[in-house]
């Protein structure tokens, strides 16, 4: 199944995030921009990120996710606050990944415990191989460059269902999607990306930003 983005959704985040107006600016080649990006994403030391959902809800482990907001460390460390509701109550949830090992707490607790073996949120993914980077290696389908809009390049591309799985933690499975990437001209790094998947009660528009990059880190297990 392909899903088609919002129409207008990464015009709304560019214009959200600020930035000068279109520019007639010469565009260079999809590929370019897209190898230009890999190679400057796959260098990154860390990164910043928000992640967050409107419209059909999503769940995670029985909970409404309202968005994420987090750290990703070089090459394989993230961690990140989810917001989860339930009912009219919001509940901040931590998590920790370090390799294939994540850690959460308890949202009345506040404990740290481990989780099973690729279970959980792990912001590492969304940065890793088989993250955003693997889009722009190659496993981005039918790229296009849609011009320079609001400071940044606005590329379009299908992502397949593998990735998108990736990318939502395991709660989107079986959709292939049309994403929306920003991409700095400068620095040649992804700073907004957008993509909408299909449920049962709806349309769930995605909006993620990244940033800042390569500040300093540490990310260590919570518990042992």
């Amino acid at each position: 199944m392909r899903v088609r983005t919002t129409l207008g959704l990464v015009a709304l985040v560019l214009a959200a995030c600020g930035g000068s107006d279109t520019s007639d600016q010469p565009v260079p080649p999809v590929q370019q921009v897209l190898d230009d990006s890999h190679a400057a994403m796959a260098a990154l030391s860390s990164a910043g990120f928000e992640m967050s959902v409107s419209g059909a809800p999503i769940e995670i482990t029985g909970l409404e996710f309202v968005d994420a907001e987090g750290t990703y460390l070089a090459p394989d460390r993230g961690e990140a606050v989810l917001m989860l509701r339930l009912g009219d109550i919001t509940i901040g949830v931590g998590t920790v990944s370090v390799a294939d090992r994540t850690w959460v707490t308890d949202p009345l607790t506040g404990e740290w415990s481990e989780l099973a073996p690729g279970i959980g949120f792990n912001p590492a993914l969304l940065f890793g191989d088989q993250g955003w980077t693997a889009l722009l290696a190659g496993a981005l389908r039918d790229p296009v460059i849609h011009g320079f809009e609001r400071g940044r390049y606005v590329v379009t591309g299908t992502a397949p269902a593998e990735r998108v799985e990736r990318l939502t933690a395991g709660v989107v499975t079986g959709q292939e999607v049309e994403i929306e990437f920003g991409i700095d001209p400068e620095t040649s790094l992804v700073e907004t990306a957008g993509f909408t998947t299909r449920a049962p009660d709806g349309d769930t528009v995605w909006t993620i930003r990244l940033g800042p990059f390569d500040e300093p880190a540490d990310i260590e297990p919570p518990v042992e």
